[in-house]
């Protein structure tokens, strides 16, 4: 049985988080709990929730679970240049030498394709 989660309930669920957002200062778990709950979506996160996801992934590189998260999604949105930049952003962030190795694996995966 799949116990994905609609994204008509995602966005329900939500809510608050966003409206969270605004607080200053930004605060970790409000962009955790918004990565926790697209996780469990039966779809991927929209362009606009990707974009804050992201966004988090930057005031935050150093939290490498939800970097990788994070790089997940923009993988799966086909975003690769933004699951490119976070995956640098975490590496540059991080002196665990573990976190280090897993976040240049995932970064030796991606693909850039070349620029125009």
């Amino acid at each position: 049985k799949d116990l994905r989660v609609p994204a008509e309930q995602i966005r329900d669920i939500i809510m608050p988080v966003l409206q969270a957002r605004h607080a200053a200062p930004p605060l970790v778990e409000t962009y955790g709990l918004l990565a926790e709950a697209w996780s469990h979506a039966a779809t991927s996160p929209p362009p606009d929730q990707l974009a804050i996801l992201n966004a988090g992934a930057h005031l935050f590189p150093q939290l490498a679970p939800y970097v990788a998260r994070v790089i997940e999604f923009d993988v799966v949105a086909g975003n690769v240049r933004d699951a490119v930049e976070i995956a640098d952003a975490g590496l540059r962030a991080t002196h665990d030498p573990v976190i280090h190795d897993r976040l240049d694996r995932i970064r030796a995966a991606l693909v850039v394709a070349p620029t125009p």
